[in-house]
C-alpha cells in the first residue's frame, strides 16, 4: 500500500474518531465540531524561466479537517465574531514525481467569519504547521530541486472560503487559498514552494451550534503598559556543505494596549550571530574570522494582535549597530506567541528581509 493511501486512511480514521468523540462531548460541555474533506488544484509561482520543469506544472492537494466552532464561552470569541479553530491533514502532489515528489502537512488555523447568514458564510483562514516532503535537493542525485532541501519544512497558509448550507448538517465549500513552504534557512538552497489553489469540498456538521451571535461591547480591560524581555535561539545554514550556526537574540520592549485587539510595541533587539563569517565565504570575500564582530543591535517598532492566549506579532527593526552588512539595514519579524500564563510566553518568529526569510527563531519571554 502506498504512503499516500496509508496517510489518507489514517487521517480519515483519526478525524472521524475525533468527530465521534466531539459528538459525545456536545451534549455535556456544549462543544460543537464538524469535519471536512476537500480537493484543490493550482499552480506554482515565483520561479524563473530557466526552471521550466516547475513552471509548467499544476499541483493538487487533498485535505481532511476537524473544526471546532466557538459559541462565545470566552470573550475573545465574541471580539472576533465567533471564529473556528481547525486542525488539518493534507496531501500534496506537485506533478513532478522525479524531482519534487509529494508532501504531507499538518496545520492548525483560525477561521474568521466575514459574512454570516442562515444559508451562507464567508470565512478568512490563516494557519501554520509543518510539512514533510518525500524528495529534496541533493547535489548529485537531485540537483534541479532548488525549492526543498530538508525533510521537514514550515507551512504557512491563508484562504478565503465560501460555505453554502445544503442541509442543516451538510455544507458545500468553495475556496481560494495560498500556500508557502519553507525551511527558514535550516537547509540550502531554500527557494521554498509558493502556490495558489482553488478548491471544492464538503463539511459534515453533526449538530448546529446553539449561539445567539452578539458582538463584544466591553471596553479595554488592561490599559497599563508592560516591559517585556524575551530570549531567542535560531539555527541557520549559509553554505550547502556548512554546519548549522546558532544565533542568539535578546529582545526588550515596552508594550502598550491601545485597543481590545492589540498592543503597540517599542523596543530593541540584540543579536549574537555566529553565521556572519560564513556570509563572507559564501560571497567569496576575504576576511579574517578572528576579526568578525558577531554583535548586532536594532531599534524595533511593531504590534501584537491578541486572539485568546495567542499573540500574533508583526514588527519592524532598524539596525543601529551592524558591523557586517550583507542585507538591508531594515528587517521585519512575523511570529506567533502562546501565553502560557498572563506574564510568560513561548513562541516562534521568522525574521525577514523584504520577503526573503533569514531564519526562524524560537523564543521564551516574560512580561513585568
Amino acid at each position: 500500500m502506498s504512503v499516500k493511501i496509508v496517510f489518507l486512511v489514517s487521517a480519515f480514521i483519526f478525524i472521524s474518531a475525533l468527530s465521534l468523540s466531539a459528538q459525545v462531548d456536545t451534549s455535556r460541555d456544549k462543544n460543537y465540531f464538524s469535519y471536512s474533506g476537500s480537493i484543490h488544484y493550482g499552480a506554482l509561482l515565483g520561479y524563473k524561466e530557466t526552471d521550466p520543469v516547475i513552471i509548467f506544472t499544476n499541483p493538487y492537494s487533498i485535505d481532511l479537517s476537524l473544526r471546532k466552532h466557538s459559541i462565545g464561552k470566552k470573550r475573545w470569541e465574541k471580539i472576533y465574531n465567533y471564529p473556528s479553530t481547525t486542525f488539518s491533514l493534507s496531501y500534496y502532489n506537485y506533478g513532478i514525481p522525479r524531482e519534487y515528489g509529494e508532501a504531507y502537512s499538518a496545520t492548525g488555523s483560525y477561521e474568521f467569519n466575514l459574512f454570516r447568514s442562515e444559508k451562507r458564510n464567508i470565512w478568512l483562514t490563516t494557519g501554520i504547521g509543518l510539512v514533510y516532503s518525500t524528495h529534496k535537493f541533493h547535489a548529485e542525485n537531485n540537483p534541479f530541486n532548488k525549492a526543498i532541501s530538508t525533510d521537514i519544512s514550515y507551512a504557512l497558509q491563508g484562504s478565503l472560503r465560501y460555505d453554502y448550507n445544503l442541509t442543516e448538517k451538510v455544507i458545500l465549500n468553495a475556496s481560494f487559498s495560498f500556500k508557502h513552504f519553507s525551511n527558514a534557512t535550516l537547509g540550502i538552497p531554500n527557494n521554498g514552494m509558493n502556490f495558489p489553489l482553488v478548491g471544492i469540498g464538503m463539511t459534515y456538521l453533526p449538530k448546529k451550534p446553539e449561539v445567539n451571535y452578539k458582538k463584544d461591547t466591553l471596553k479595554l480591560l488592561d490599559k497599563a503598559g508592560h516591559l517585556t524581555v524575551s530570549y531567542g535561539l535560531a539555527l541557520k545554514k549559509v553554505l550547502q556543505i556548512d554546519d548549522i550556526h546558532k544565533i542568539f537574540t535578546i529582545s526588550l520592549y515596552y508594550d502598550k494596549p491601545v485597543t481590545k485587539y492589540n498592543s503597540i510595541l517599542l523596543g530593541i533587539d540584540a543579536f549574537y550571530n555566529k553565521s556572519l563569517y560564513y556570509e563572507y565565504v559564501k560571497k567569496g570575500l576575504p576576511y579574517d574570522e578572528t576579526k568578525v564582530d558577531y554583535r548586532q543591535l536594532a531599534l524595533t517598532l511593531g504590534q501584537e494582535l491578541f486572539i485568546g492566549r495567542i499573540g500574533v506579532l508583526v514588527q519592524g527593526g532598524l539596525f543601529v549597530y551592524q558591523p557586517h552588512r550583507f542585507e538591508s539595514n531594515f528587517y521585519q519579524k512575523y511570529g506567533i506567541k502562546y501565553h502560557i500564563t498572563k506574564d510568560f510566553f513561548l513562541g516562534s518568529i521568522v525574521k525577514v528581509y523584504t520577503g526573503t526569510a533569514d531564519y526562524m527563531e524560537w523564543v521564551a519571554g516574560i512580561r513585568f
